[in-house]
């Protein structure tokens, strides 16, 4: 069993709060239980999901690529991408980017776009929709990759 909760600061949290007493005291009384505090971090947009969708598809087409196979790629350029040596055979196993939260899909998306301006053509440029087109600017894509 798993709660998730989210208290934001100076705002009515009084339910939030309830709701958080009752699920402790509720798991207590099936044993012991670990209680970890953090710092909120969001979620990627729609926005954000939306573009890089549109970005490995457009970038894939334009290089002969499985979309798949390029995401792979970018995963593994990010180190989203695990390996263990098992019984003497290597398996990897891929960080699902829908766990990424807001800035590190932002890192996500910016890779796109190095790969993306790396393979384009002068003589048949890469031409790509704009990030204002998904509902946000090159300046929040930056502020929320931390450049």
């Amino acid at each position: 069993m798993a709660y998730d909760f989210v208290v934001r600061f100076g705002q009515q949290n009084e339910r939030v709060i309830d709701n958080l007493v009752s699920a402790i005291e509720h798991a207590l009384k099936e044993g012991d239980i670990d209680i970890s505090v953090s710092k909120h971090q969001k979620s990627k947009s729609a926005q954000q999901r939306k573009y890089a969708h549109y970005l490995i598809s457009e970038v894939a087409k334009y290089c002969g690529y499985k979309s798949d196979d390029l995401k792979t790629d970018i995963k593994v350029r990010l180190g989203l991408i695990n390996t263990q040596v098992v019984d003497g055979g290597i398996i990897t196993k891929e960080i699902s980017t829908e766990k990424l939260k807001r800035d590190d899909y932002g890192i996500f998306i910016t890779e796109i776009l190095r790969i993306a301006k790396f393979v384009s053509q002068p003589d048949t440029p890469l031409r790509l929709k704009q990030p204002k087109f998904f509902g946000f600017t090159m300046d929040e894509l930056s502020r929320r990759c931390g450049d």
